[in-house]
């Protein structure tokens, strides 16, 4: 059976997980030490798969190292943090993951005139999301200046040039930046999609995505406004286009476990710390304990509330990270 993004079908997700988790918890040597780890606790693993705390993209190398990585991804972090690394086999394979999960929420990315938002990762070379966004651009076939950091006119500017032919837009944006832009230029813009990608982590409080949605939709009242899930550590992404309820490609899915029990076990719904499977990270780890807060529902799409508190994650130094 091939792993083919575009046409992956969600009866495929069980029988792969299952075959993936095998592979990795035996090449993947963080993975294989956190199983055996969470055995010699003594906890009865119900289920054949456990999530690897994200923890360990920051202190281990999370690769089977079957093939050279053609790319490291590193998140942000802030001076003397250790950051996570995320090795990527192939920039090809994560281009297709990226466009295939992008189509099947929001359609062909060729229709689209693209615009990004974002300051910060524009500056490292290695962030995933200028990666995403790159791809993207290229998919659309457009040759405009996209690309901006804090031209907060150009960017305005720009937006009302491309409203000239008639195409949709789409704005891809940090969530801290697209406020500030909001502050300072408001607008009548009905071709524009903006889609906010997080991105408040030391630029200020944490907001609520009703109180984002508000804001946005009170400085652009004839724009959609969208969110995007994604993380250094994962291939694929969740796109929300209301309500802020996240849906996952066929590929990827996204359980729940306690947020103060981090060895617990994995819930199909509730509100707890969000267990992610992305079946796109062939050759790193595709089951992951993220440090966000969240929601599962019934049909599989899910809410972030918030971030984990050092103090809720009790038990997660059980086991050095080296």
């Amino acid at each position: 059976m091939r792993f083919a993004p575009e046409a992956f079908p969600r009866e495929a997700f069980g029988p792969w997980a299952k075959v993936l988790f095998q592979k990795q918890s035996s090449e993947v040597e963080p993975l294989k030490k956190w199983r055996d780890f969470l055995i010699s606790e003594g906890r009865s693993l119900k289920s054949d798969i456990v999530y690897l705390p994200i923890q360990f993209f920051k202190t281990s190398d999370v690769y089977d190292f079957s093939q050279p990585a053609e790319a490291v991804f590193c998140s942000s972090g802030t001076t003397g943090s250790q950051v996570s690394r995320h090795f990527i086999a192939s920039l090809d394979w994560y281009r297709q993951v990226v466009l295939a999960g992008f189509e099947r929420v929001l359609g062909p990315p060729q229709q689209y005139a693209f615009l990004f938002l974002l300051p910060g990762y524009l500056e490292r070379p290695h962030a995933s999301l200028v990666q995403m966004a790159r791809f993207l651009h290229e998919a659309s076939t457009e040759t405009h200046q996209a690309f901006f950091k804090r031209d907060f006119v150009g960017l305005s500017a720009q937006i009302k040039n491309l409203s000239k032919n008639g195409k949709p837009i789409l704005l891809l944006g940090a969530t801290y930046a697209l406020l500030e832009w909001s502050e300072k230029f408001q607008g009548y813009y009905p071709q524009l999609t903006i889609m906010e990608t997080g991105g408040m982590k030391r630029q200020g409080k944490e907001i609520s995505k009703e109180e984002l949605y508000d804001r946005l939709k009170k400085a652009f009242p004839a724009s959609r406004i969208l969110s995007e899930y994604g993380m250094t550590e994962l291939h694929s992404q969740a796109y929300a286009l209301s309500e802020g309820l996240f849906q996952c490609p066929p590929w990827m899915r996204v359980m729940v476990q306690e947020a103060d029990d981090p060895l617990g076990p994995a819930l199909a719904t509730g509100e707890g710390r969000l267990l992610i499977t992305d079946l796109a990270n062939l050759h790193s780890c595709a089951f992951l304990a993220t440090e966000d807060l969240g929601r599962v529902y019934e049909d599989g799409r899910f809410k972030v509330l918030g971030r984990l508190a050092d103090a809720d994650v009790r038990g997660c130094h059980l086991m050095p990270l080296g």
